[in-house]
């Protein structure tokens, strides 16, 4: 089945099949795979350029997580779900094996599956995900930005003209999404891998930014200090002043959200909803937490531009009469 897919892919490749996950790791840390892109472009909610760049410059390999484990179970069900849905040939790709580019092979691809049917010309890419029926709405407008990266990364690896992300929402079936190729796009996207992969290769860390996994990153970079002292840059000062002004205007911030937050809930009482004079909800919700390594509690939550459910009375108002500020 490999071969036969060698033979279709429209683009002169390299295949490396790798003998286990371990091996599949450690391969990709010599290149940028399809689900790191959207990081390099800052558009991951998961991952950063500076902790992309760490992975390749200090690799840390860890067993796949939970989420991981399931995701590759389900792919074989998706599969034949989608088969069964949509008709055509659907051919899972080996899992643990990549696909590079000859002319770049500091790019890579695992692809889950290719498609072959009647509705398109040539072989077609799929990139299977699982999704939480209760997130549905992050899909109303179409895939997620970074999946969409990701699918015209692979589809530049593989030489695919078309693509599909089948997802599973749940036990009523599997939802297709069509990614057309967008070759503007994918001229933009390897323009800045390749910028990208310099740093990999000097092993100069790119650019800062505010993300979490930018802070991740930095703390196993640099997990200890000498106890020497360095000097900084000229702008050093300035860096220093903007992060007191920061703070500041953080803390401000957080006064300001306590405030609303307690007005609402004086507000709301012993209610569950509040309605604002424009129909706005805020929920007030009473949730219990299981005892695990703290102990079981029960609290409320505020939510706002909450839904409100259509049983629900709306009473005149009894609240305390608050000032907003």
């Amino acid at each position: 089945m490999l071969s036969k897919l060698i033979d279709l892919l429209n683009k002169d490749v390299q295949i490396v099949e790798c003998p286990d996950r371990a091996a599949w790791l450690r391969e990709r840390v010599a290149s940028i795979g399809a689900s790191e892109s959207a990081a390099i472009l800052e558009e991951s909610s998961y991952a950063s350029p500076l902790s992309v760049w760490q992975s390749k410059v200090q690799p840390e390999f860890t067993e796949s997580t939970k989420r991981q484990r399931t995701g590759q179970i389900m792919e074989t069900a998706v599969c034949e779900m989608y088969r069964d849905e949509y008709g055509g040939e659907v051919i899972q790709w080996p899992s643990h094996s990549l696909i590079r580019p000859t002319d770049r092979p500091y790019i890579h691809a695992t692809p889950d599956a290719f498609l072959l049917d009647d509705e398109h010309d040539g072989l077609g890419l799929a990139q299977i995900k699982t999704w939480s029926p209760f997130q549905r709405s992050a899909w109303d407008n179409g895939p997620p930005l970074p999946y969409q990266i990701q699918v015209q990364h692979e589809m530049h690896v593989t030489g695919c003209q078309w693509a599909m992300i089948p997802v599973f929402f749940d036990v009523g079936g599997v939802e297709r999404f069509e990614v057309p190729r967008n070759d503007r796009f994918i001229e933009s996207l390897l323009k800045a891998l390749e910028e990208f992969w310099v740093y990999v290769v000097d092993r100069i860390e790119p650019p800062v930014d505010g993300t979490a996994a930018t802070a991740a990153a930095l703390a196993a970079l640099h997990p200890d200090d000498d106890g020497t002292a360095v000097a900084l840059p000229e702008d050093g000062d300035d860096l220093l002043d903007s992060l007191e002004r920061a703070k500041r205007i953080e803390k401000l911030a957080q006064q300001r959200r306590r405030s609303c937050e307690n007005k609402l809930k004086a507000w709301i009482g012993d209610h569950t909803y509040g309605v604002t004079p424009d129909g706005r909800a805020v929920s007030w919700k009473t949730q219990s937490r299981k005892e695990h390594i703290v102990k079981a509690s029960t609290f409320r939550v505020l939510r706002t531009n909450c839904r409100l459910p259509k049983s629900i009375e709306l009473l005149e108002s009894a609240a305390p009469q608050l000032t907003a500020e």
